[in-house]
C-alpha cells in the first residue's frame, strides 16, 4: 500500500472533495500527448471493505468506464488499477477520472479528480522568399510512435486572400515534427499569413507571418530608331529595349499627357529574350505625332513602369502616282485594292529585321552633347605639371591680359561704382580679404575650387559682404530641390532648376552650393540608383558649369580702349560664349529624360533652359565689363594680385582620376562594358597620361606643327567628331552598337589633339590677332550660330 501512494502524484483536490473514511483515495498525474502510457491507468486506494472499485473517465475527446481489478487489495481494501479499455489514448485537454466503492451493503461518496494532456503543437520555424519562390513552414505536432491519428495541413492568405490556391495543403509530418512545403506568388503581397492546424480526434491550429521579398516595378522603355520620315515610307512599328524580358509593352499615339487611356492603347507588345520589343503602329498623317510608351510586369499587372515619350515627324507628303488602264472595268479596278491592303500584313516581320537606320533623336542629341563636352574639356584641361599655375584670376583671356587690366585699372584711378554705397555693408573688409586670399589657397590642393572661389569677384567687389546672398540663396535653393523631388534623385521642377542656372551663371560657387546641398540630400538614391548618380551629375553641371565653360572659350574680361577691332572682340566673346553655354544648357534639358530613367517633363522646355542661358551669360559678360569700368578700385580690393601657386601632385593626379572617372561612369551608362569603352577611357585619358610621362620621365618629343586654339579648337573637334561618329556608326545594324562605336570615334579626335599639344613646341614670339583671324572667326561665328540652331542627327 505504501509502494502504492509513493506511485502517485498528487494534483490537487476538487473544491467540494471532502473524503471519508470509507471514500477512495487517488490523484491523476498530468501529462503530455506523446508521453502518456500506452494504455492510460490510475492507481485508487479502496477504504470500503469487502466491496469492489468502479472508475469513470471523461474528457479529452472521450466518456467511458474503466476497468478496474485489486492490484495487491486483500478483501477489496487496498490498491486497485483501473485502466481504459483497448490502446486509446487521452487526446490534448483536460480530463476526469470519478471512483466510489461498493459493497456490502454499503456504498462510498464519489471522488472526482481532474488532469490534462498537454500538446507539443506548434510552428518553430519558417523562411523569406521572393516573389514566386518556394519557402518552407516548420515545427512539432503531437505523435506517438507507429501512430498516425494526427494530420497536419496549411493555409497560405494574402490580405484576406488564398495565395495560390493553398487553402488545405498538406504537410509532410514525421517522428513528431512537420514541414510545409509552399510557394510564394507574384503580385500577392510583400506579406503572407500562414496557419497550420493539426486534425486528428481535436483540432489544433498556429499561425505565422511569412515576410515576402517583391520584386521592382519594370525601368520605362526606351525608343530607338530616326524620328523623321517621309509619308511613303512612314513605319509601321516602333522598336526600343526595356530591361527585362516578357514585358507587357503599351504603346499610346497621340495621347496627351493629363489624359492618356492606357485601357486602350494603341497597340500591345511583349519585350523578347534580350529586352527588346517591337509594337505595332497606325498610319500616321503628315506633322509631328507624340508616341508614349510604358511597361508591365504581366506576373504582377500592379508593377508598372515610368511613361517614355518620343516625337515622330511625318514629312513630305507622298504624291500621287498615276495607274494607266487600258479599259475601266470593275475586274481591272479591283486588282490594284489588295495589293493596297497586303503591306500592313507583310510588312511588320520585315520591319522588325529592317536594317539600322540612325540612333534616336534623344540619343543623337546625348551623342552630340558628348561631343561638345569632349571639346571643351580639351580646351580647359591644364598644361604641362610646371605651367599648371594658369595666371591670375582666370577670367583673361592670356597672362598678357591679366597684367594690361591691371595697368588700365590703375589708369582708371577711381570709377563711380567705388563710390557707390553698395559695397559697404558690414564685414566687406574681411569678404574683400578672404577674396583676395581664399583662391591661392585653394588652388595648391584644388584648382577647380579655387577657379569657383574666384568666379564671383565681379559680384563681390559690387556688393562687398552682401554677395553671401548668392551662396546662401544657392543653399536655400538646393534644400528647395530636394523638398522638390521628395528627396529622390531626379530633377527638380523646371522653375527651380533655371533659377538655380540662372544664380550659378552669375556666381559658379553659389551654383555649386546648391549642387552640394541637393546631391547630399539625394544621397541614398545616388549610391542605390544609376539614374539617380547621372541625374546629379548633369544638374550639378547645369548649375555649376556654365560661367567656367563660357570664361574657357572666351574671356568675360578683356581689357582694352573702344575702338573697331576691341568692339567686334567684345561682341564676338559674348555672342560665341553665350550661344555655345545655351546650346549646351538646350542639349542637357533635351537628354534629361535620358540621364533620370523617366519621364521628366524637362525635354519639352528644352528651348526656354537654353534661350535663359543665352540671356543669362550674355548679361554676366556685360556686367564683368561694366565692373572693369565702373569698379575697378573695387576689383583690386577683391581680387588676387600675384600668381596662383603650382597645384599639388595629388591634386593633379586627383584631377586626372576625376575626370576620367566621371567620363567612364557616364559612358559605362549608356553602352555597358565593352571594349569600345575600354578604349574610350584610354583615349580620353591619353592627354593627361602623356603629360605625366612629359615632366615626371624627362620625355622631350618636339614637334613643330600648326595646332589651333581657342574656339577654333572647339569647331574643329565638334566637326571633327561629327563626321569620324557618321562614319564609324554607318555599318552598325543596332542602336546600342551605334552607341558603342560613336563613343570610341568622340574619344579619339580630342585625345589626338590632346597629345600633340604636350610635345608641341611653343612659339615665343606670336603675333596678335589680325583681320584675317578676325574674318576667320566670323566663319567660325556664323557656323556656331548654324550648329545652335539646327543641330545634328546621327
Amino acid at each position: 500500500m505504501g509502494l502504492g501512494l509513493a506511485m502517485l502524484v498528487v494534483l490537487g483536490l476538487p473544491g467540494n472533495a471532502w473524503a471519508g473514511p470509507n471514500d477512495p483515495y487517488f490523484s491523476v498525474s498530468s501529462t503530455s500527448y506523446s508521453g502518456q502510457p500506452r494504455t492510460f491507468s490510475v492507481r485508487i486506494i479502496n477504504n470500503l471493505e469487502n466491496s469492489k472499485l468502479s472508475a469513470r473517465i471523461s474528457g479529452s475527446g472521450l466518456s467511458s468506464s474503466l476497468n478496474c481489478s485489486p492490484a495487491g487489495a486483500v478483501l477489496g481494501l487496498g490498491p486497485w488499477k483501473c485502466t481504459l479499455s483497448g490502446s486509446y489514448r487521452l487526446n490534448p485537454g483536460s480530463f476526469s477520472v470519478t471512483a466510489s466503492a461498493s459493497g456490502n451493503g454499503k456504498r462510498s461518496k464519489s471522488v472526482t479528480h481532474s488532469g490534462s494532456v498537454s500538446s507539443r503543437f506548434g510552428i518553430t520555424s519558417r523562411t523569406s522568399p521572393k516573389e514566386g519562390e518556394s519557402f518552407t513552414v516548420r515545427g512539432r505536432y503531437d505523435h506517438i510512435s507507429g501512430q498516425n491519428d494526427f494530420r497536419v495541413r496549411a493555409r497560405v492568405t494574402s490580405n484576406g486572400n488564398v495565395v495560390g490556391g493553398q487553402s488545405g495543403t498538406a504537410c509532410s509530418a514525421s517522428g513528431g515534427n512537420f514541414t510545409c512545403n509552399l510557394r510564394s506568388v507574384v503580385g500577392a503581397g510583400s506579406a503572407y499569413s500562414v496557419t497550420v492546424t493539426e486534425s486528428g480526434p481535436v483540432t489544433r491550429s498556429d499561425s505565422t507571418s511569412v515576410a515576402v521579398v517583391t520584386t521592382a516595378a519594370p525601368a520605362a522603355p526606351t525608343f530607338s530608331g530616326a524620328t523623321s520620315y517621309a509619308v511613303e515610307k512612314q513605319p509601321q512599328t516602333i522598336s526600343g529595349d526595356s530591361n527585362r524580358s516578357g514585358l507587357l509593352i503599351q504603346v499610346l499615339v497621340d495621347a496627351p499627357a493629363a489624359n492618356r487611356n492606357w485601357s486602350s492603347p494603341t497597340s500591345s507588345c511583349t519585350s523578347g529574350a534580350s529586352g527588346g520589343w517591337t509594337c505595332t503602329l497606325p498610319k500616321l498623317d503628315k506633322g509631328k505625332h507624340t508616341i508614349a510608351a510604358r511597361a508591365i510586369d504581366p506576373a504582377d499587372p500592379t508593377k508598372i513602369s515610368a511613361v517614355s515619350v518620343r516625337t515622330t515627324t511625318v514629312t513630305q507628303k507622298a504624291p500621287a502616282k498615276p495607274k494607266p488602264t487600258a479599259t475601266a472595268t470593275p475586274t481591272q479596278v479591283a486588282v490594284p485594292e489588295p495589293e493596297v491592303e497586303t503591306p500592313p500584313v507583310v510588312t511588320p516581320p520585315k520591319s522588325i529585321a529592317a536594317p539600322f537606320d540612325g540612333l534616336s533623336g534623344r540619343y543623337s542629341e546625348l551623342l552630340l552633347l558628348l561631343i561638345l563636352g569632349l571639346a571643351v574639356t580639351a580646351l580647359a584641361r591644364p598644361g604641362p605639371l610646371a605651367l599648371a599655375s594658369g595666371g591670375d584670376s582666370g577670367t583673361f583671356a592670356t597672362d598678357e591680359d591679366a597684367a594690361a587690366g591691371y595697368e588700365l585699372a590703375l589708369q582708371r584711378g577711381i570709377g563711380i561704382g567705388d563710390n557707390s554705397p553698395s559695397w559697404r555693408a558690414f564685414g566687406h573688409e574681411a569678404t574683400d580679404f578672404y577674396s583676395r586670399t581664399v583662391p591661392g589657397v585653394l588652388h595648391r590642393h584644388s584648382p577647380f575650387l579655387s577657379r569657383l572661389a574666384t568666379d564671383g569677384v565681379d559680384l563681390r567687389a559690387i556688393f562687398g559682404s552682401l554677395w553671401w546672398l548668392f551662396p546662401l540663396g544657392g543653399a536655400a535653393l538646393g534644400i528647395a530641390a530636394a523638398g522638390d523631388t521628395g528627396g529622390h534623385a531626379v530633377p527638380p521642377s523646371l522653375g527651380i532648376l533655371i533659377g538655380v542656372m540662372v544664380l550659378a551663371s552669375f556666381d559658379a560657387f553659389a551654383g555649386f552650393v546648391a549642387t552640394a546641398l541637393f546631391t547630399l540630400l539625394v544621397i541614398s538614391d545616388v549610391f542605390t540608383d544609376k539614374h539617380g548618380a547621372l541625374t546629379v551629375l548633369v544638374v550639378g553641371f547645369l548649375w555649376t558649369a556654365l560661367p567656367l565653360v563660357a570664361t574657357t572659350i572666351r574671356p568675360f574680361r578683356r581689357p582694352g580702349h573702344l575702338s573697331v577691332k576691341y568692339s567686334w572682340d567684345r561682341i564676338a566673346d559674348l555672342v560665341i560664349a553665350a550661344l555655345l553655354c545655351g546650346w549646351i544648357a538646350q542639349k542637357l534639358a533635351q537628354t534629361m529624360d535620358l540621364f533620370a530613367g523617366t519621364d521628366t517633363g524637362i525635354p519639352e522646355h528644352a528651348n526656354q533652359v537654353g534661350l535663359v542661358a543665352i540671356v543669362a551669360i550674355a548679361v554676366r559678360g556685360l556686367l564683368t565689363s561694366a565692373v572693369d569700368v565702373w569698379w575697378p578700385e573695387r576689383l583690386r580690393q577683391t581680387e588676387i594680385q600675384e600668381d596662383l601657386p603650382e597645384p599639388s601632385t595629388l591634386a593633379i593626379l586627383s584631377g586626372i582620376v576625376i575626370r576620367t572617372a566621371v567620363f567612364g561612369f557616364l559612358g559605362h551608362a549608356f553602352i555597358g562594358s565593352c571594349w569600345q569603352w575600354f578604349a574610350g577611357v584610354a583615349l580620353f585619358a591619353l592627354p593627361d597620361l602623356l603629360l605625366v610621362a612629359r615632366d615626371w620621365l624627362g620625355l622631350k618629343w618636339n614637334l613643330r606643327v600648326p595646332l589651333p586654339s581657342g574656339l577654333t579648337e572647339i569647331f574643329l573637334i565638334v566637326v571633327s567628331c561629327i563626321l569620324l561618329v557618321t562614319v564609324f556608326i554607318g555599318g552598325a545594324d543596332d542602336q546600342r552598337t551605334a552607341l558603342r562605336y560613336a563613343f570610341l570615334a568622340a574619344a579619339l579626335v580630342p585625345a589626338v589633339l590632346g597629345g600633340a599639344r604636350v610635345f608641341r613646341t611653343e612659339k615665343k614670339d606670336r603675333e596678335g590677332s589680325t583681320w584675317d583671324l578676325q574674318l576667320a572667326g566670323a566663319g567660325i561665328l556664323l557656323t556656331t550660330v548654324i550648329l545652335g540652331l539646327r543641330g545634328w542627327n546621327f
